[in-house]
C-alpha cells in the first residue's frame, strides 16, 4: 500500500454506548420541546405560507414522543439482565509451571 491510501489513513469508528444513546434521545427530546415552546409562545413573527405556532406544536409532539421513548427504552433496559458464561479449564498444573512449559 502507498502512503497515500485511504484504507491506512482511515480510523474505525467504535459504536456508540447504548447509555449514550438514551441520553441522546432524551436530550433530542428536551430540545425539541424547548424549541416548539419557544416558536409556539415566543415567536410573533410570520412567515408567508408557514404557521409558526404550528411548527412550535409539532415540534413539542416530536420532543414529548422522543422524550417518552428514551424513557420507555431506559427502563427496559434496565429490566434486562445479561449472562457471561466463563470457560475454565483445568489443567492440573499451578500457573508457574504452566508458564515455564509454554
Amino acid at each position: 500500500m502507498r502512503p497515500g491510501d485511504r484504507s491506512e489513513t482511515m480510523v474505525p469508528r467504535r459504536p456508540l454506548a447504548p447509555e449514550r444513546m438514551v441520553s441522546m434521545g432524551i436530550g433530542g427530546g428536551i430540545f425539541l420541546l424547548v424549541v416548539g415552546a419557544i416558536l409556539a409562545f415566543a415567536v410573533r413573527d410570520s412567515i408567508d405560507a408557514v404557521d409558526l405556532t404550528m411548527v412550535g406544536y409539532i415540534c413539542m409532539g416530536a420532543g414529548a414522543l422522543a422524550l417518552i421513548l428514551a424513557i420507555v427504552v431506559n427502563a427496559q433496559r434496565n429490566r434486562s439482565s445479561h449472562t457471561a458464561t466463563v470457560e475454565h479449564r483445568e489443567t492440573g498444573l499451578p500457573p508457574e509451571e504452566r508458564r515455564r512449559e509454554q
